[in-house]
């Protein structure tokens, strides 16, 4: 049987060339991170790579590398270092939760199912919770991950440990009793006193706002088989256009058809006329007397062979 080749390996990378590694692609870091496509970036990022690997072996200890090797350290160097930032981030949140005793976790859970049942049967703040300080060392994962709008004017907002400097006033309210007919002077002061009293004005700075809400406009359905007002008007506009343009061309044609028949009549006509004065009945030739050389020809005789033509023609 034909062994296969065993492969040359070479030697481990020390913790020197890992940081030179390092410190070269953080040099191109730009070009060899970037998501980009395309084929001059690519080549871009091939030509840094190449750099990459010439600095590495020009400084390397173990013998040179090629690209692929070093790309594959990389890759590796990332994902032991990603590993690692998620160990240290769960021991982090695992050193801050403390670990809680079945006894103690049921009577938390107990402490805020009393308070809840009591702050929905009253409505106002007059019940005080019954949730401990060591009730609060619940891990947070048991907590709910939702917490509810602040509000320090609301009924449940000691639950919710909501107080503002306005509402914590710790003077009983005394319920003031005004006769109509006979008002008592003295109360009349009491109020006047508790409204300019300074506990009772808010401050503004802690004037909590709620946040504001943005209502988008319902989307509407919009039918495709129904054109809208707006498109009706420009198609049938359009469509009046291009049958009077239709109609004109049509016209233009005829007429030209018109013309060129009346050049054709106009034609024949013509030929017909010089058929017609062609085929005549043809003159008689003019008959001329002989005139004999020897005898001269005097001037009276000249006129009257001229005259005697004359009255034959």
């Amino acid at each position: 049987m034909s062994q296969k080749p065993k492969r040359d390996r070479g030697a481990n990378y020390t913790a020197e060339e890992k940081a030179l590694l390092a410190d070269l692609v953080f040099q191109y870091k730009d070009i060899v991170d970037s998501k980009t496509l395309g084929g001059a970036f690519l080549l871009k990022k091939k030509e840094a790579w190449k750099a990459i690997t010439t600095k590495y072996n020009s400084n390397s200890t173990t013998g040179p590398r090629e690209t692929e090797q070093l790309k594959v350290l990389y890759d590796n160097m990332k994902q032991k270092s990603r590993k690692k930032v998620g160990e240290l981030n769960n021991s982090e949140q695992n050193i801050g939760s403390e670990c809680v005793i079945d006894d103690a976790l049921k009577q938390a859970l107990q402490h805020m199912k009393e308070d809840k049942v009591q702050m929905n049967k009253s409505c106002s703040s007059d019940w005080k919770p019954q949730v401990m300080d060591s009730d609060t060392n619940i891990p947070y994962s048991m907590h709910n991950h939702i917490e509810p709008l602040t509000n320090p004017y609301d009924s449940a907002s000691i639950f919710f440990k909501d107080e503002d400097a306005g509402t914590n006033c710790t003077e009983p309210v005394q319920i003031i009793e005004v006769d109509p007919l006979n008002p008592p002077v003295s109360n009349l002061q009491t109020v006047r006193d508790c409204m300019s009293d300074e506990s009772l004005v808010m401050d503004q700075n802690n004037i909590r706002s709620p946040p504001l809400r943005v209502l988008a406009s319902a989307s509407r359905k919009i039918n495709k088989g129904v054109t809208p007002q707006n498109t009706k008007s420009t198609t049938t506009s359009e469509t009046f256009k291009k049958l009077y343009f239709k109609k004109k061309c049509q016209n233009a044609k005829l007429e030209q058809k018109k013309i060129m028949i009346e050049v054709m009549h106009l034609k024949k006509e013509h030929q017909l006329k010089i058929h017609t004065t062609s085929t005549a009945a043809p003159v008689s030739p003019k008959i001329t007397p002989p005139i004999s050389p020897s005898v001269p020809i005097s001037s009276s005789s000249l006129q009257s062979t001229i005259l005697d033509e004359q009255c034959f023609e």
